[in-house]
């Protein structure tokens, strides 16, 4: 069978992938097709010309604009107020689709940040932990999240075919952005007297291309509701028995989204409601107690835009 055959006949469920925080946005809801084409395999289609709204719990009705194929946005000055509720109301192909109703909590203090270097004969990683604190009136449900920057170093100047980016050379130092995989959450009863401490938030391998000069993490803790809880933590509870022998039939994560055309339609994803604190840290290769599998790091002679950014963080 063809994943990529489109004229096969597939049963479509809408996905919804939304985050609304009190950052000033722009906030972008994300609207895919989960294509199910049996034998295991799955074809992602995003879902263009929908009408999506944010409503808060006063009526004002936030219409977003899609900026590219299946991303719809809110404009950058938008953002959530602590205490507010919100939902999203969307109409996709003659049909309506709401979230739940979910109010902005808030994330409480993200303390601080601190690494331990992890060594087994497989692997060697970078972990980090946060002490974290909820305020009184938090239900003290979170997720923890993390993103980096590492700064890399090129030598296209030595290719067979230098660029003309080369000399004098632009493309030798960069940038590169992303994410981690980690999904962490934590319920109520991790905390103790209000604090969470040594919660283990990101495992990053130690390489000589993401240490190769240095790696800045920025760790976010996002407050939860219920449901937004609930859906995280069947993500973690999967993830964690991917590679178990006795791990049950995988089962779709379903989320806060429901149609209202059709109450037996099934809808996936979430829309999240959440308050935002954020912490960073730098490592530093000399942070790195042995030498690396190339050290000094083997010579890339690429332009190095291909992998990241040549424009330097401010705060870098």
């Amino acid at each position: 069978m063809d994943p990529f055959n489109t004229s096969l006949s597939v049963n479509k469920t809408l996905v919804v992938d939304g985050l609304l925080t009190d950052q000033h946005g722009p906030h972008t809801i994300t609207l895919s097709y989960s294509s199910d084409l049996g034998v295991g395999a799955t074809m992602r289609e995003l879902a263009s010309g929908a009408s999506v709204s944010i409503l808060d719990g006063t009526g004002v009705q936030t219409p977003l604009t899609e900026v590219s194929q299946g991303a719809y946005q809110t404009d950058s000055s938008f953002q959530a107020q602590e205490g507010k509720s919100y939902f999203i109301r969307i109409s996709l192909n003659s049909q309506s689709y709401e979230s739940e109703v979910e109010t902005l909590l808030p994330a409480g203090q993200l303390d601080s940040l601190y690494f331990k270097i992890q060594s087994t004969p497989l692997a060697n990683q970078f972990q980090f932990y946060a002490n974290s604190g909820k305020v009184q009136q938090s239900n003290g449900l979170m997720r923890w999240r993390s993103s980096f920057i590492f700064q890399i170093l090129t030598w296209p100047q030595l290719s067979e075919d230098p660029p003309p980016c080369s000399n004098p050379c632009t493309c030798c130092t960069c940038w590169v952005y992303g994410h981690n995989n980690d999904v962490v959450v934590g319920s109520g009863s991790n905390f103790i007297d209000n604090k969470f401490n040594n919660n283990l938030v990101a495992s990053i391998p130690i390489d000589d291309q993401r240490f190769q000069i240095r790696y800045y993490l920025t760790v976010d803790q996002l407050s939860l509701s219920t449901s937004a809880y609930n859906f995280w933590n069947l993500v973690v509870s999967q993830k964690a028995g991917a590679g178990s022998l006795f791990q049950p039939a995988s089962a779709r994560v379903q989320g806060n989204i429901h149609s209202t055309t059709n109450p037996n339609e099934q809808v996936l994803g979430l829309f999240q409601v959440s308050s935002v604190v954020s912490k960073s840290i730098f490592i530093n290769r000399s942070d790195v107690p042995y030498n690396m599998r190339h050290d000094p790091p083997f010579l890339n002679m690429t332009d190095c835009r291909g992998q990241g950014t040549n424009i330097r963080p401010s705060f870098w």
